[in-house]
């Protein structure tokens, strides 16, 4: 969560990325991304199965773009070093592993979930 915007902006700046900020937290802030994008009259008939979100949070990012009916990109390495990483996302590992080897695999952006 984001409220004032500021984590957004110094991850941008550091990334030379643009990052989409918003205010309220992940995975519920699906009606402000397409928000902003619909704010733009170039985009104002854009799906979420025609974006992406990219993240390092299972829990947050790819269940947020799942929850969206849009599509996942997990960065697992390369945000946060791993040691520096807290013990739930250093568990999203684990998680990850337990459901590639069963086969689970990601869902077609545009299922919706809820």
């Amino acid at each position: 969560m984001d409220p004032n915007l500021t984590s957004s902006a110094l991850l941008s700046a550091a990334t030379s990325v643009p990052v989409l900020a918003h205010r309220t937290k992940k995975p519920g802030c699906s009606a402000e991304i397409m928000a902003y994008f619909h704010s733009h009259a170039e985009l104002r008939d854009l799906k979420p199965e025609e974006v992406a979100v990219v993240g390092d949070r299972l829990a947050t990012d790819v269940v947020l773009a799942n929850r969206m009916g849009a599509y996942a990109v997990w960065v697992r390495e390369g945000v946060v070093a791993t040691e520096e990483k807290s013990l739930f996302a250093k568990w999203e590992y684990g998680i990850h592993d337990w459901l590639k080897r069963r086969g689970v695999q990601s869902p077609v952006p545009g299922s919706h979930f809820e």
